[in-house]
């Protein structure tokens, strides 16, 4: 996955599970595909991470960032 600690995970209505650790995200599909994903969030030092309604929420030490999920 490119790093050794996980600081969160969440899951997906689409069963995609995102873990955050070591300032970036990663996506493992169901399929076990593994991506980082581009954000909007630019190069972000990403600690926790949620989903809801559609939306990947991740919290850097000053602000709450927010994006759409696309479904699958």
């Amino acid at each position: 996955l490119g790093f050794y600690e996980i600081d969160h995970m969440t899951i997906d209505n689409g069963g995609n599970l995102y873990l955050s650790g070591q300032g970036s995200v990663r996506k493992i599909s169901p399929a076990g595909i593994v991506s980082t994903p581009s954000y909007v969030w630019g190069n972000a030092d990403i600690g926790a991470v949620a989903y809801l309604n559609g939306k990947l929420y991740a919290m850097t030490r000053y602000a709450l960032l927010q994006s759409d999920v696309p479904a699958n």
